[in-house]
């Protein structure tokens, strides 16, 4: 998805994620601002903002990755270089979008990439399994039936 360091869903710096209240989710402090597909499936939702992208994975996990915290409210620059659209077919490791990390924090956000699993009530367990320092090609979080 990225790279950088992958944290542990309490360390993220705000509550709604850190708590699950969307759902259990992973998150990466990125190196870069390059964002590749977490798996394969289909774009689902692209954000007017372009700060959040749903993907829906071929074996039907309901995915969505938030591009920063507080980052919708950036509005006056255009901080995200989405490369796909609505309904495009994508395959794990295909370029997403690019963050430009210095416009998001001089707007005094975060840049924390995170990876929601939106339909967690259609799995027994879901499980991150990586912290630390991770590539693009890493598996973050596990989906069990």
């Amino acid at each position: 998805m990225a790279s950088g360091d992958a944290i542990e869903m309490s360390e993220i710096k705000d509550p709604m994620f850190a708590e699950g209240i969307m759902g259990p989710c992973a998150a990466i402090e990125p190196a870069d601002g390059k964002i590749y597909a977490p798996a394969d499936g289909t774009i689902s939702f692209i954000s007017e903002s372009e700060h959040a992208i749903g993907i829906i994975t071929n074996v039907g996990a309901e995915i969505l990755l938030h591009l920063g915290i507080d980052t919708v409210k950036i509005t006056d620059e255009k901080v995200f270089d989405t490369k796909i659209t609505m309904g495009q077919k994508v395959k794990k490791g295909d370029l997403l979008t690019v963050m430009d990390l210095d416009g998001v924090e001089r707007h005094w956000c975060q840049k924390t990439v995170i990876t929601i699993v939106t339909n967690y009530n259609s799995y027994t367990d879901i499980a991150q399994v990586k912290t630390g320092s991770i590539t693009p090609d890493d598996i973050i979080m596990e989906l069990s039936l």
